[in-house]
């Protein structure tokens, strides 16, 4: 079997002096984080102290002493001392944990989701004898055989993905979600203003796992106006606001995973090439590449499958214009109500949305193309999808691909609406303390669902 440890990396490489991005902290847990193989003949060594790449033994032996403890191995020092609250509302207490929660159960889908991508990684390093008996084409994967130790990670891997996504966040969300368990009056009115311009829309690690999930097309286009941001981190004044929305190139509005959102986290949410979360970013492909080889393999190549595309009569990017301008004319209503200000739009106003609409339209043209085109390169992977999901339905890669997409569904399409409900009770018709509130959640997440996490995978029918 082809072993797959990973590479131990230098300490230098990941720590990066006054750009506040750090990969491994002064304690070298992310180094430990990330020292993993699924290499059945390696899972079981033990982290080793290596300087250079950052790891250290835990629990070693000292004059025959082993001095670990529950407290010391779960860092429970640093983790129950990171909630700050800004106030006296004992509410605010269960807000922090919640979202930490959410951040915790990212990082755990964002290992397992690399786990898997080293699977399918080192599946492709296989020869094509290897790779069929691994996938099932050259007899049954029996329990005792070492296909079976192979899979085993990606498995559970897949498993807690999809677990997380369907059960364990949405559950989590309950505790925001009712007056019982945390009370709108006192978020609304006394810490909700602290926290501007500070926002759950800056999680890096959910827009990793959305990149994960195929999601690099939407990620990339320019549909969040930035005001707040533009206000709060670099200073702007209202009338400079407008100049900017009238005079430069992206009329104010930025992605998702801008630097000006995601601040020193952007590495996170767009990894460099090397960097322990490149795999990850790159999941969507590598499982088409996979899922290419098996239609060669087993010989089901035949006429390729056509998916679906992004109908340009539905979908055109003068069709979301329009939709798009309803969104931005609404939140700016809003905001003008909410400050008692009469709703009619100003004539600036009005060439600040007809600006922005033009940039989203631009954008939303390019990635509707995009992922057209991301489609009909994955006519053979999907011809492989139908082998599987027939003849191997019930084998470990057919299984660790139905979690993915299972996974993917849960969190784009119940999460999502899930929490814009909650965010609609939470704060009604007020903006959202990054400036976007309801109206923009609505309408992203309308956007969201044209880009499926393996598109290929899940448009196979059953031969």
């Amino acid at each position: 079997m082809h072993s797959n440890s990973l590479r131990r990396l230098p300490a230098s490489l990941w720590s990066r002096p006054g750009r506040g991005v750090t990969y491994v902290n002064s304690e070298k847990a992310d180094a430990n984080w990330w020292d993993f193989s699924i290499d059945s003949r390696e899972r079981g060594e033990r982290i080793r102290d290596d300087q250079a790449a950052g790891t250290v033994v835990v629990n070693p032996a000292a004059d025959g002493l082993r001095l670990l403890s529950y407290h010391t191995y779960l860092g429970l020092d640093k983790l129950l001392t990171c909630q700050v609250p800004s106030s006296r509302v004992p509410d605010e207490r269960i807000f922090i944990i919640t979202h930490q929660l959410f951040e915790l159960v990212f990082k755990e889908m964002i290992f397992d989701l690399r786990v898997i991508a080293e699977t399918f990684r080192s599946l492709l390093e296989t020869n094509d004898e290897e790779f069929s008996r691994l996938i099932g084409l050259a007899g049954e994967i029996g329990p005792g055989e070492t296909a079976g130790d192979f899979w085993r990670p990606a498995l559970t891997a897949a498993a807690r993905t999809r677990h997380g996504a369907r059960k364990v966040i949405p559950e989590l969300m309950t505790y925001l979600a009712a007056d019982d368990t945390f009370a709108n009056e006192e978020f609304a009115k006394k810490f909700r203003d602290n926290l501007s311009p500070a926002s759950g829309f800056q999680s890096a690690q959910f827009r990793l796992i959305q990149r994960a999930f195929g999601k690099s097309h939407f990620l990339a286009v320019r549909l969040f106006p930035a005001d707040t941001y533009l206000k709060a981190y670099e200073g702007k004044s209202d009338e400079e606001l407008v100049q900017i929305v009238l005079e430069s190139g992206n009329a104010g509005l930025v992605s998702v995973v801008d630097r000006l959102i995601l601040r020193e986290e952007t590495d996170i949410a767009t990894p460099p090439a090397g960097s322990p979360l490149a795999p990850v970013a790159e999941l969507d492909d590598t499982a088409h590449e996979v899922l290419t080889r098996v239609a060669i393999l087993s010989g089901a190549e035949g006429e390729e499958c056509a998916l679906p595309l992004l109908s340009a009569d539905e979908n055109s990017g003068k069709g979301m214009g329009r939709r798009f301008a309803e969104r931005l004319r609404e939140a700016v209503e809003k905001k003008k109500m909410a400050q008692n200000q009469p709703a009619t739009l100003t004539g600036d106003e009005c060439r600040m949305i007809e600006k922005r609409v033009a940039v989203f339209g631009r954008d939303w043209a390019n990635a509707m193309a995009g992922e057209n085109r991301r489609r009909e390169r994955y006519g053979l992977a999907c011809r492989g999808a139908e082998f599987l999901k027939g003849e191997k339905r019930e084998g470990p890669l057919a299984s660790i691909l139905s979690r993915l997409t299972d996974a993917d569904s849960a969190l784009s399409g119940k999460f999502l609406l899930f929490h814009q409900q909650v965010i609609a009770r939470r704060i009604g018709e007020v903006a959202g303390t990054a400036g976007g509130g309801v109206p923009y959640l609505d309408f992203s997440r309308e956007l969201i669902t044209r880009f499926p996490a393996l598109a290929g995978y899940a448009a196979a029918g059953v031969k």
